[in-house]
């Protein structure tokens, strides 16, 4: 028939389409079953009211939940296959709308080159009523308003490989703060991530990003939208990083009724500036720490530094802060910031003179989240640097030191 030979030209999201119905060949005749086009199959098939779609079972952990990004995930269409158990029946047609369109649109661009220019990964979660040609998600899940009520549009970013995700920590999530549904209607939900890796550095700073991890030119960023639960708040990273896990929120599903939920983001190469040499002198003695209530705290006192370049035009410099850990391949940061409130004039009459910035009480301390700490290790990077103003030029040196978290007492020592 023409059903069996041709069905992969079918619409699968058209409401009224030959689907199989068990044991009724004349079940889609005016006046008999109205809800025909929801398909019911032999008993115990387990696929009574799936609308003649071959749902695919979403993965249940985060070793496999990339893998939906492939073909093998994408919804399926169960045409008649003739006889008793699926009779083919030509009054399916009536009603069919071949211009159908899926009940849920995700839209995100599938991959981007990561640079200096600001940008966002945005995602948009809809849900389209093309009329009663097509079908709606509450045709295919018909608690799917009530369900979506706890549920949130997920964006899950890694550099791990789909092996490697389950025991990686360089996964993040992201959540806009409102659910799908009210509880009574889903709605549009939007996901923006920042990818603003900076204008003036000397190369990309993708830990400026949202998305809490270096990305070296040339690593792939893999992306995966889903619907999930609310996210535990005690996990959240500082500094819109999102929230950092080892398993994937639940319950949950993927988005793989239409399009492919997946993207690939990949760092450009470095843009590099004309760079000003500072040396930066910092003793212990101007690094202070102290710990109260499970929270490490970097008390900036002095810093001094020479420039070892003259610059011809008139410069500004500034403080920078960096606390970080290199970590299976990428760097997490749990200090990364910009002191502009102690900006200085760079000398411009040729001297190379020592210069010290003193630090107002208010603008010198910054705090360790021992907790976050923990989870990648007690032993941090400390670098103290400077930055400029100047959108066409670096600032190169920095002084090196060690931050250790002792995880018996809670104490943080520096040295350098």
């Amino acid at each position: 028939s023409l059903i069996e030979q041709h069905h992969d030209r079918i619409n699968r999201w058209a409401r009224y389409k030959p689907v199989q119905y068990y044991n009724g060949p004349f079940a889609s005749v005016p006046g008999n079953d109205p809800d025909w086009w929801r398909a019911r199959y032999p008993p115990g098939s387990g696929h009574d009211g799936d609308c003649g779609l071959a749902l695919p079972a979403a993965p249940g952990d985060q070793t496999s939940w990339f893998g939906c990004a492939d073909e093998s995930f994408r919804v399926g269409y169960r045409p008649p296959t003739g006889g008793m158990q699926a009779p083919f029946r030509l009054s399916d047609w009536a009603g069919y709308d071949h211009g159908a369109v899926c009940p849920v649109r995700l839209e995100m661009p599938s991959a981007m080159r990561v640079s200096n220019a600001p940008s966002y990964l945005r995602a948009v979660l809809s849900f389209p009523d093309a009329g009663d040609g097509s079908l709606r998600l509450e045709d295919i899940r018909p608690d799917a308003a009530s369900d979506m009520g706890s549920m949130y549009l997920t964006l899950a970013v890694t550099t791990a490989s789909s092996a490697q995700a389950a025991s990686s920590a360089n996964t993040r999530f992201f959540q806009p703060q409102e659910p799908v549904s009210d509880g009574a209607a889903a709605g549009r939900s939007v996901m923006e991530v920042s990818l603003d890796c900076g204008l003036e550095a000397e190369r990309l700073d993708t830990a400026m990003t949202d998305l809490g991890f270096h990305i070296a030119p040339g690593t792939e960023v893999r992306v995966l939208a889903m619907l999930g639960a609310r996210l535990p708040d005690a996990v959240a990273l500082g500094g819109g990083r999102g929230v950092r896990g080892t398993a994937p929120p639940s319950p949950w599903s993927t988005l793989y009724y239409e399009d492919r939920p997946s993207a690939r983001l990949v760092l450009t190469e470095h843009r590099v500036y004309a760079e000003i040499a500072a040396e930066v002198e910092a003793g212990t003695e101007d690094v202070v720490l102290s710990t109260q209530g499970g929270r490490g705290s970097i008390d900036l006192q002095r810093l001094a530094y020479r420039l070892r370049y003259t610059p011809a035009v008139h410069v500004d410099v500034f403080p920078t802060v960096r606390a970080y850990a290199d970590h299976a391949g990428t760097r997490e940061y749990l200090v990364d910031t910009e002191i502009r409130g102690s900006v200085q004039n760079a000398p411009t009459d040729g001297s190379r003179r020592t210069m010290e910035v003193h630090f107002p009480p208010e603008g010198r301390a910054f705090l360790l989240d021992n907790a976050e700490a923990a989870s990648y290790g007690t032993s941090y990077t400390l670098e103290i640097g400077l930055g400029t103003t100047a959108r066409n030029m670096v600032v190169k040196g920095s002084k090196k030191g060690t931050l250790v978290l002792d995880r018996a007492t809670g104490i943080w020592t520096a040295r350098f």
